[in-house]
């Protein structure tokens, strides 16, 4: 009887065992804890999608509710709403935000400073959600005609662009006659009344799709219509850019020298302006930015990644990249006299670099280095990326 008992029990502790998928002679303790490991590993993967998820569900929400409140007040402002214009305020890393964070509020009248807070509407940038670009962190818009303005201005178009933690990234574009909606890279850009047309690089960034200036995306690495104007740097787009422009060896004293003249200096440091200002051409709020709204000159940095990116060596190669870009040849800093147009490209950055500042040059035997500078009175093409 006692056998028996003993047979029986080893029986019922087998099949308990069986049951719950374990085996006297089962996995070894390695093997047990690689299952175990690659279990966490898909916990975490999972929960990372999920995380990335949830961050790109809350940057869409949030760039929804921004533009209907965009929206909002170019409605109030057109229908007549209180008989008066309506404005919006960018608000970053202000205390009047949720938790000192960034939000946007619609208010009545042009003036944020002025204006009764009774009718102020807000939104706040929540979950991780943050401003990462505004070139006009206030405008309004005028009443019964809806124009984007500032002070007594008419704005052109405005983009604002918005981040989360996964560094996913959305931009909203204000036209000048009000309207606001979602912009893409693939989208077009409006310029003194020229249309330029973006790309996405192997970089990730958005660039413009020919140099500014040009009539057309170039068609070959020496397209003359592709070539643009030829800007000394920092000046703005003043008519001094353009190829045909005359010469004057007198030097500015302002940042805008009140002519379309290209400036000669006989000597060092090379500038057109006689005091050096190292802020004219940084970021879309530089003073003189000659890019479209949202883009401006890039570093000399995010030039070398992009040529790392587009693996390009050479003119040819230059060309057959996203930009296409094209030897556009520079004027030169003495003279003023059109030079190597069709054999060398000379593209601006917006770094630097002592009296000078750093360059992207190639021809069709190699590509100059990242340290490569050149007087700022030089003539050299403007290539924009978005910001």
């Amino acid at each position: 009887m006692t056998v028996k008992l003993a047979s029986f029990h080893k029986k019922l502790l087998y099949l308990k065992k069986k049951n719950l998928g374990v085996f006297l002679t089962g996995f070894t303790l390695i093997e047990v804890l690689l299952v175990v490991a690659i279990m966490l590993i898909l916990l975490s993967s999972g929960a990372s999608l999920l995380g990335s998820r949830t961050q790109e569900s809350a940057l869409d929400t949030s760039a929804k509710a921004v533009v209907d409140h965009i929206a909002k007040a170019r409605n109030y402002a057109v229908t007549g709403y209180q008989a008066d214009a309506w404005g919006v305020k960018v608000l970053d890393n202000d205390a009047s935000c949720f938790e000192g964070g960034d939000c946007i509020v619609v208010f009545k009248g042009d003036d944020y400073a002025t204006r009764d807070s009774a009718y102020d509407s807000m939104f706040d940038l929540k979950n991780g959600i943050a401003w990462t670009s505004n070139e006009q962190n206030e405008f309004y818009f005028s009443m019964v005609a809806g124009w984007l303005s500032s002070g007594s201005s008419v704005l052109g178009d405005q983009y604002l662009s918005l981040s989360n933690n996964v560094e996913q990234s959305i931009t909203i574009l204000i036209s000048s006659n009000g309207l606001v909606s979602l912009w893409a890279c693939g989208d077009t850009v409006l310029l003194n009344s020229l249309s330029y047309g973006t790309v996405e690089a192997s970089d990730g960034n958005c660039w413009l799709d020919r140099n500014i200036g040009a009539s057309r995306v170039a068609q070959s690495f020496d397209d003359a219509f592709s070539y643009g104007y030829l800007y000394q740097w920092g000046r703005a787009s003043d008519g001094h850019q353009l190829t045909s422009s005359d010469i004057t060896a007198t030097l500015s004293a302002f940042d805008t020298p009140g002519h379309s003249d290209f400036i000669t200096p006989a000597l060092t440091p090379f500038d057109w302006r006689s005091s050096q200002n190292n802020d004219l051409w940084q970021g879309v709020l530089g003073t003189n930015n000659v890019c479209p709204s949202g883009f401006r000159l890039p570093t000399r940095a995010e030039w070398t990644t992009l040529l790392t990116a587009e693996n390009i060596t050479n003119s040819a190669s230059a060309y057959s990249s996203a930009l296409r870009l094209t030897v556009n040849g520079y004027r030169d800093r003495v003279t003023g006299i059109l030079t190597q147009q069709g054999n060398e490209a000379n593209y601006w950055s917006s770094t630097v670099s002592g009296n000078d500042a750093l360059v992207l040059w190639f021809t069709g035997a190699g590509v100059g280095t990242a340290g490569d500078a050149g007087a700022r009175s030089y003539g050299m093409g403007v290539r924009c990326v978005k910001n």
